[in-house]
């Protein structure tokens, strides 16, 4: 099974946190990681590696996991 770019999902959770009017701090402490984590995440230098960081990062920005990456984790 192929991954998705992780830069891809973190564009795309990007611009979902900003249409939300979320800060960086809030979003991470929402979904339970670092506010660094979740830059890196965003910028694609570190990758969505387990399924439960994108359920915890989809709730924080209070859409469907299914509205990150283009093909469900």
């Amino acid at each position: 099974m192929d991954a998705e770019d992780p830069s891809a999902i973190g564009a795309r959770a990007r611009r979902i946190r900003t249409r939300r009017g979320l800060s960086l701090d809030v979003a991470a402490g929402l979904a339970g990681i670092s506010k660094p984590y979740l830059s890196a995440l965003e910028r694609g230098k570190r990758g969505f590696n387990r399924r439960g960081l994108i359920e915890d990062l989809a709730n924080a920005l209070g859409c469907s996991v299914v509205d990150l990456p283009s093909k469900p984790p």
